[in-house]
C-alpha cells in the first residue's frame, strides 16, 4: 500500500504534462475556399517594391467583372499600378481549386491554390509547378495584424529559369503579403495597405 501514492502521483503528473503538451500543439485551423475572397467588387491596395529594379509602386487589385474561359464562368482580377501599367488575370473555381489564368488569346495558368489550406499540404500542376502550404499563424504587415495566416509556396523550374512565389493568405482578407522572385527578372514584395471585401 505504501507504493500507491507515489505511483498515483506519477500518473497524475504524467497526465498533466500530456495535457499541457497537447494544448500547446493544437492543429492550426485550415482555410477553406469560402474563407478566400473572390467576389466582384473586392479590392486590395498594396505597396510594391522591386529590389532588382530598385522601384516602388502602389498596386490596386480589383475583382472587376465576370468573364468566361472555355465556357466556364470566371472572374476578372485587374491589377492597376500607379505607374499606369494594368494587367488582368482570370480566376476559375473548380471544386476546391482556384486557378489564376492569364487573360490572353491563349490563356495559361499563372498559379493555383488548392483548398482547404492546411499545414504541410502539397500539390502540383501538370506544367511542372509545385505548391505547398505551411502555417505561419499571426503575421503583421504595415502595422496591421492578421491571424491564421498560411504561406502558399509556388515553385517553377526549367533550364535557365526559376520562380519562387510566396503568397501569405489570411482568412476573409485574402493575400496580405507576397514575394515574387523570378530569377534575373523580378524580385517583388507586396505589402497589403488596405482592403475591402464583400
Amino acid at each position: 500500500m505504501k507504493t500507491t501514492k507515489p505511483i498515483s502521483l506519477a500518473i497524475l503528473l504524467s497526465l498533466c504534462a500530456l495535457m499541457i503538451f497537447s494544448s500547446c500543439h493544437k492543429t492550426p485551423a485550415a482555410i477553406s475556399l469560402s474563407d478566400y475572397p473572390n467576389k466582384i467588387g473586392d479590392q486590395w491596395v498594396y505597396f510594391v517594391y522591386d529590389s532588382m529594379a530598385h522601384t516602388s509602386d502602389t498596386l490596386t487589385v480589383t475583382i472587376a467583372s465576370a468573364g468566361s474561359l472555355n465556357g466556364a464562368g470566371t472572374l476578372l482580377w485587374q491589377y492597376s499600378y500607379s505607374s499606369g501599367y494594368i494587367d488582368t488575370l482570370q480566376t476559375l473555381v473548380s471544386g476546391d481549386t482556384v486557378s489564376y489564368y492569364t487573360n490572353t488569346i491563349l490563356p495559361s495558368v499563372n498559379f493555383v491554390i488548392l483548398f482547404p489550406l492546411m499545414n504541410g499540404s502539397n500539390w502540383a500542376y501538370p506544367s511542372g509547378a509545385t505548391y505547398g502550404s505551411s502555417y505561419i499563424g499571426n503575421y503583421s504587415v504595415k502595422g496591421q495584424n492578421y491571424s491564421n495566416v498560411y504561406d502558399v509556396t509556388h515553385i517553377e523550374q526549367a533550364p535557365n529559369y526559376y520562380l519562387a512565389d510566396n503568397i501569405y493568405i489570411s482568412p476573409k482578407v485574402g493575400i496580405v503579403y507576397r514575394n515574387i522572385n523570378e530569377a534575373y527578372y523580378v524580385n517583388q514584395t507586396w505589402l497589403l495597405m488596405s482592403y475591402r471585401v464583400n
